[in-house]
């Protein structure tokens, strides 16, 4: 069942389970419908509240995807009514260097639902970890790292295992990345993994917020 309240921070989803630590309702939303934050359109206060979610599928609903799971949950409990969109900005593409990507290849389907986790810690570095990721749901976490739109152009089909550890960079007015301060940034970590980002304008997903609760109800 669900539970509410405040602890670390960060965002786990599992085969049927979501466990959220101290994560505010438009980072909820951004990672339940696979947008990123930017693209949660709503009232100021979803970013200054904070909220833990435990949530378990139980045997009969063990079938219904994780993230359908995690939509049900926020409109029940938060009673969120939104509507859907588009807006365009600046956003990245990610693409594989001529190298080719230096990630693990898991083949074309995981055995079960992966296990993806995405945590920011107190020193402003970001982990992007799953046992095996497809190159779209990379791009959807980095989008949401960044909060600008990034759009798979890898063209790779498969399931990789993926582990990045990543400073983000500050972005510029042309959403091209500050000059290197010496930490290690995102995109030293993707060059690492054969990967990069370019600079392109694009239609991104946008989640437009109706109305939603500031305080759940509760089991």
């Amino acid at each position: 069942m669900p539970a509410f309240g405040a602890l670390g921070c960060s965002s786990t989803i599992n085969n049927g389970s979501i466990v959220v630590r101290n994560v505010p309702p438009r980072a909820c939303i951004s990672d339940a419908f696979g947008v990123r934050r930017a693209d949660v359109i709503g009232p100021a206060w979803m970013d200054g509240a904070r909220f833990d979610i435990v949530a378990k599928a139980s045997t009969r609903d063990s079938s219904t995807p994780t993230l359908k799971m995690y939509q049900a949950l926020l409109i029940e409990r938060f009673h969120l009514h939104f509507h859907t969109g588009t807006r365009s900005d600046s956003g990245f593409e990610l693409s594989a260097l001529k190298s080719g990507i230096r990630l693990r290849d898991i083949g074309a389907a995981p055995a079960d639902e992966p296990v993806f986790a995405t945590i920011q810690r107190s020193n402003a570095s970001h982990i992007v970890s799953s046992r095996g990721m497809t190159m779209v749901e990379l791009a959807r976490a980095l989008s949401q790292r960044l909060s600008v739109p990034v759009i798979d152009k890898t063209g790779a089909p498969d399931y990789f295992a993926v582990n990045l550890e990543f400073n983000v960079p500050q972005l510029n007015g042309s959403a091209e990345p500050d000059p290197p301060n010496g930490r290690s940034t995102l995109f030293a970590a993707l060059q690492e993994a054969g990967l990069r980002l370019e600079s392109v304008k694009v239609e991104s997903p946008a989640i437009f917020v109706d109305s939603v609760d500031r305080v759940p109800t509760g089991n």
